[in-house]
């Protein structure tokens, strides 16, 4: 009987200590991004290059991760000419281990500084985050697990790649940087 009693009060504590460690995807993720995870399920983000026979060896698809704020750092790598550009990575240190997830073909027309400025009023005084993007295993080692970076995800909302608010418009067009509305929180 005392055997069953320690066991019933030790397993609760056990799981609630380890849910003060791991910040739970159930906290920011809504069903809407479940259900577009499922969707995006159906065609890979990312595929390795087909081989000379029009083989592919890897596809891997966009999902969901999330981590404490505490074990996030940025780090933007200079382009490989030296420019001013750089390209911004998310680094998260988790037991040991490192994810970057980074832009995979950042062009010179990305808002390095937005895109920075943006992510850090995201998870400003935050406890965690979600990161969306899918794995690329032709870049990553035994210590460092490499990502693409779709979306990042507080509470406060999202940080989405594909908006216009990241990206400086091709030469010839309006620059449309002054729109107010870019600047919402979905």
């Amino acid at each position: 009987m005392k055997k069953w009693f320690v066991l019933a009060i030790t397993v609760p504590l056990a799981a609630a200590s380890l849910s003060m460690y791991r910040p739970s995807s159930l906290d920011l993720l809504t069903e809407e991004d479940y259900r577009q995870e499922q969707d995006d399920s159906k065609t890979p983000a990312v595929t390795a290059a087909p081989d000379v026979d029009g083989k592919i060896a890897w596809k891997s698809f966009n999902q969901w991760q999330c981590f404490p704020v505490s074990q996030l750092k940025f780090e933007c790598d200079p382009d490989s000419e030296g420019q001013e550009t750089c390209y911004p990575h998310l680094i998260v240190e988790q037991d040991g281990s490192v994810f970057d997830f980074q832009f995979l073909t950042p062009g010179d027309n990305l808002k390095s500084a937005v895109v920075l400025d943006r992510w850090n009023s995201l998870v400003a005084n935050e406890e965690s985050f979600c990161v969306y993007g899918a794995y690329l295993p032709d870049v990553s080692d035994s210590r460092e697990a490499v990502f693409s970076v779709d979306r990042l995800k507080t509470a406060k909302g999202y940080w989405d790649y594909d908006s216009e608010e990241n990206w400086y418009r091709p030469s010839g067009l309006a620059d449309e940087s002054s729109d107010e509305s870019n600047d919402e929180v979905r």
